[in-house]
């Protein structure tokens, strides 16, 4: 899932209201699904890219093509998910941590762990 970490700064806000409010409803089905699912030590993980990505939103909100053009291609995402799939962190949780992570780097070596 790409979402974002939770920021209620009006900033997010102020001009694109309804993009983040969906972006943010998505963080925080991770957080729901990371709590209902730990008994079974499933792990809920998502990612979020600290550079533009070139998708429609990205093109329709943030700047047009010359936005689309200084923006990394949509593959990065899919080579983060792979990597951090393939991690050992993924395939074996410690079940006494929180199974909720949040990589706001493309390629997964930063993480945050949220309770």
């Amino acid at each position: 899932m790409l979402s974002p970490p939770l920021d209620m700064k009006a900033k997010w806000f102020e001009h694109s209201t309804a993009y983040t409010m969906a972006k943010f409803g998505m963080s925080m089905c991770v957080l729901g699904l990371s709590a209902e699912l730990k008994a079974a030590r499933v792990a809920v993980n998502a990612l979020w890219p600290r550079t533009t990505i070139a998708t429609a939103a990205v093109g329709n909100l943030l700047g047009g093509d010359a936005m689309m053009r200084a923006s990394r291609t949509p593959e990065i995402m899919g080579d983060a998910a792979l990597s951090f799939s393939q991690s050992r962190r993924a395939r074996s949780p410690d079940s006494s941590a929180s199974t909720t992570r949040c990589f706001t780097k493309a390629a997964c070596a930063t993480s945050s762990t949220t309770a």
